[in-house]
Protein backbone atom coordinates (compact mmCIF):
# COMPACT_ATOMS: atom_id res chain seq x y z
CA UNK A 1 0.00 0.00 0.00
CA UNK A 2 2.88 2.09 1.11
CA UNK A 3 4.20 2.21 -2.36
CA UNK A 4 1.48 3.11 -4.08
CA UNK A 5 1.07 6.53 -2.38
CA UNK A 6 3.23 9.64 -4.25
CA UNK A 7 5.51 11.12 -2.04
CA UNK A 8 5.59 15.23 -1.75
CA UNK A 9 9.23 15.17 -3.05
CA UNK A 10 7.48 13.67 -6.45
CA UNK A 11 5.93 17.18 -7.11
CA UNK A 12 7.50 20.06 -7.96
CA UNK A 13 5.37 22.43 -5.98
CA UNK A 14 3.22 21.80 -2.71
CA UNK A 15 1.11 24.22 -0.53
CA UNK A 16 -0.99 22.64 2.30
CA UNK A 17 -2.59 23.91 5.39
CA UNK A 18 -5.48 22.54 7.76
CA UNK A 19 -7.86 23.96 10.16
CA UNK A 20 -9.36 22.56 13.41
CA UNK A 21 -13.21 23.40 14.31
CA UNK A 22 -13.97 21.58 17.42
CA UNK A 23 -13.41 17.80 16.39
CA UNK A 24 -13.12 18.02 13.05
CA UNK A 25 -9.98 18.59 10.88
CA UNK A 26 -10.52 19.76 7.38
CA UNK A 27 -6.78 19.64 5.40
CA UNK A 28 -6.24 21.24 2.15
CA UNK A 29 -3.06 20.11 0.10
CA UNK A 30 -2.30 21.98 -3.25
CA UNK A 31 0.23 19.90 -5.87
CA UNK A 32 1.98 20.63 -9.15
CA UNK A 33 3.84 18.94 -11.41
CA UNK A 34 3.93 15.52 -10.44
CA UNK A 35 1.90 12.18 -10.34
CA UNK A 36 -1.48 13.17 -10.59
CA UNK A 37 -2.76 12.43 -13.82
CA UNK A 38 -5.71 9.56 -12.96
CA UNK A 39 -5.68 10.80 -9.16
CA UNK A 40 -9.62 12.24 -9.51
CA UNK A 41 -10.92 9.21 -11.99
CA UNK A 42 -9.43 6.66 -8.94
CA UNK A 43 -11.27 8.15 -6.27
CA UNK A 44 -14.39 8.86 -8.56
CA UNK A 45 -14.33 4.90 -9.21
CA UNK A 46 -13.03 3.96 -5.74
CA UNK A 47 -16.56 3.09 -4.11
CA UNK A 48 -17.29 0.88 -7.21
CA UNK A 49 -14.32 -0.88 -7.56
CA UNK A 50 -14.65 -1.11 -3.30
CA UNK A 51 -17.26 -0.89 -1.47
CA UNK A 52 -16.13 -1.96 1.72
CA UNK A 53 -12.99 -3.33 2.92
CA UNK A 54 -12.05 -4.98 6.11
CA UNK A 55 -8.45 -4.64 7.89
CA UNK A 56 -7.39 -6.38 11.15
CA UNK A 57 -4.16 -5.81 12.96
CA UNK A 58 -2.79 -6.56 16.45
CA UNK A 59 -2.27 -3.19 17.69
CA UNK A 60 -6.21 -2.18 16.77
CA UNK A 61 -8.08 -5.14 16.05
CA UNK A 62 -10.91 -5.14 13.51
CA UNK A 63 -11.77 -2.09 11.03
CA UNK A 64 -14.80 -2.21 8.67
CA UNK A 65 -14.36 0.68 6.25
CA UNK A 66 -17.34 1.86 4.51
CA UNK A 67 -16.64 3.57 0.80
CA UNK A 68 -19.65 6.14 -0.91
CA UNK A 69 -19.52 8.39 -4.15
CA UNK A 70 -21.33 11.70 -3.78
CA UNK A 71 -22.15 14.08 -5.79
CA UNK A 72 -19.97 16.91 -7.10
CA UNK A 73 -19.83 19.93 -8.84
CA UNK A 74 -18.19 19.61 -12.30
CA UNK A 75 -15.18 21.29 -11.55
CA UNK A 76 -11.63 22.05 -13.51
CA UNK A 77 -10.58 18.95 -15.33
CA UNK A 78 -12.52 16.72 -13.37
CA UNK A 79 -13.84 16.37 -9.54
CA UNK A 80 -14.97 13.49 -7.38
CA UNK A 81 -16.36 13.47 -3.85
CA UNK A 82 -15.99 10.29 -1.59
CA UNK A 83 -17.52 9.86 1.76
CA UNK A 84 -15.77 6.92 3.53
CA UNK A 85 -16.16 5.76 7.35
CA UNK A 86 -14.16 3.64 9.44
CA UNK A 87 -15.70 1.41 12.27
CA UNK A 88 -13.14 0.18 14.56
CA UNK A 89 -13.57 -2.51 16.58
CA UNK A 90 -11.12 -2.79 19.33
CA UNK A 91 -9.56 -6.21 21.18
CA UNK A 92 -12.30 -5.86 24.17
CA UNK A 93 -15.07 -5.31 21.56
CA UNK A 94 -16.09 -1.40 21.75
CA UNK A 95 -16.16 0.33 18.56
CA UNK A 96 -15.21 3.69 17.20
CA UNK A 97 -16.65 5.55 14.18
CA UNK A 98 -14.51 7.60 12.27
CA UNK A 99 -16.44 9.41 9.30
CA UNK A 100 -14.46 11.56 7.00
CA UNK A 101 -14.62 12.89 3.19
CA UNK A 102 -12.40 13.75 0.44
CA UNK A 103 -12.34 15.47 -2.24
CA UNK A 104 -9.91 16.00 -5.64
CA UNK A 105 -9.86 18.87 -8.43
CA UNK A 106 -7.17 18.43 -10.89
CA UNK A 107 -7.05 21.53 -13.15
CA UNK A 108 -4.44 21.62 -15.73
CA UNK A 109 -1.27 20.10 -14.15
CA UNK A 110 -2.30 20.70 -10.35
CA UNK A 111 -4.30 18.10 -8.01
CA UNK A 112 -6.50 20.24 -5.15
CA UNK A 113 -7.57 17.56 -2.33
CA UNK A 114 -9.71 18.64 0.76
CA UNK A 115 -10.20 16.35 3.25
CA UNK A 116 -12.63 16.34 6.28
CA UNK A 117 -11.90 14.12 9.22
CA UNK A 118 -14.19 13.76 12.64
CA UNK A 119 -12.08 13.02 15.21
CA UNK A 120 -14.32 13.35 18.60
CA UNK A 121 -13.70 9.33 18.28
CA UNK A 122 -10.12 9.10 18.19
CA UNK A 123 -9.71 10.70 22.21
CA UNK A 124 -8.38 8.69 24.81
CA UNK A 125 -10.82 5.82 25.20
CA UNK A 126 -13.30 4.71 22.99
CA UNK A 127 -16.49 7.24 22.23
CA UNK A 128 -19.75 6.62 20.86
CA UNK A 129 -20.29 7.21 17.18
CA UNK A 130 -19.70 10.49 15.82
CA UNK A 131 -22.02 11.97 13.48
CA UNK A 132 -21.21 12.15 10.07
CA UNK A 133 -20.38 14.78 7.97
CA UNK A 134 -22.17 16.63 6.00
CA UNK A 135 -21.36 16.05 2.78
CA UNK A 136 -23.30 19.03 0.71
CA UNK A 137 -21.83 21.30 3.60
CA UNK A 138 -18.40 19.92 2.26
CA UNK A 139 -19.17 20.11 -1.18
CA UNK A 140 -19.00 23.99 -1.15
CA UNK A 141 -15.60 24.44 0.97
CA UNK A 142 -14.38 22.15 -2.01
CA UNK A 143 -15.88 24.74 -4.66
CA UNK A 144 -14.68 27.55 -2.90
CA UNK A 145 -10.89 26.32 -2.71
CA UNK A 146 -10.81 25.31 -6.34
CA UNK A 147 -11.92 28.84 -7.42
CA UNK A 148 -8.82 30.48 -5.00
CA UNK A 149 -6.73 28.33 -6.29
CA UNK A 150 -7.55 28.78 -10.08
CA UNK A 151 -8.20 32.48 -9.34
CA UNK A 152 -4.50 32.82 -7.45
CA UNK A 153 -2.55 30.32 -10.24
CA UNK A 154 -4.08 30.45 -13.76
Amino acid sequence: MEGTQAQFDDFEDVAAQSATTGSSTTVEVLVRGGPTGDTVDQLAAAAERCPQATITGPQFGQAQITFESLPVDDLGDGSALLSYTTVVTLPDGTQVTVPALIGAVQDADRLLILMNLETSALGAGPAPGAAPVDPAAFADPLAQAYEAQAEALD
